[in-house]
């Protein structure tokens, strides 16, 4: 396994739990449609650095 794949996803993560959090805080609508993208991305590196690492996948 790569480290610096687990470091990668370790802040992936960490970003995830904050955007979470703020994302069920009272936002305007900007906030929110930017939480929401900002979610998303998070989501989306998170789901692939872990599919990398646990299944060995490289392009």
């Amino acid at each position: 396994m790569d480290k610096k794949k687990i470091v990668s996803t370790i802040i992936c993560i960490v970003f995830l739990v904050v955007s979470v959090d703020n994302f069920f805080r009272d936002l305007t609508p900007l906030l929110f449609i930017l939480n929401i993208i900002g979610l998303t991305c998070f989501l989306v590196l998170t789901y692939t650095n872990i599919k990398e690492i646990l299944l060995n996948i490289s392009k």
